[in-house]
């Protein structure tokens, strides 16, 4: 299909993509055990329901249920062009 990335260029830049790093220049996270936790980006809350876990590279939001990857803004969206494209200039 014309206008899709391949599926490993996207594996070798999430391999070298921090997935902390990324989240956490625009949702400060916090180390709670294994993971990172903060309250979700995607809707309001009061208490931390966001968390990041850095060995998998994934985050997942037990409040409303978005999850992901570093490629992904939720379990519910596409991959964007500008989203590997920011990471790939951010990952070197």
């Amino acid at each position: 299909m014309t206008g899709l990335i391949p599926q490993s260029f996207i594996d070798d830049l999430l391999h070298r993509t921090d997935i902390v790093e990324v989240i956490d220049k625009r949702v400060p996270l916090k180390k709670r055990g294994n993971n990172y936790t903060a309250c979700c980006p995607f809707h309001q809350e009061k208490t931390p329901s966001f968390s990041v876990n850095q060995d998998r590279q994934f985050y997942y939001c037990f409040g409303c249920g978005a999850g992901g990857n570093a490629a992904m803004r939720s379990v519910h969206a596409a991959v964007h062009r500008r989203r590997p494209t920011r990471l790939a200039s951010a990952g070197g």
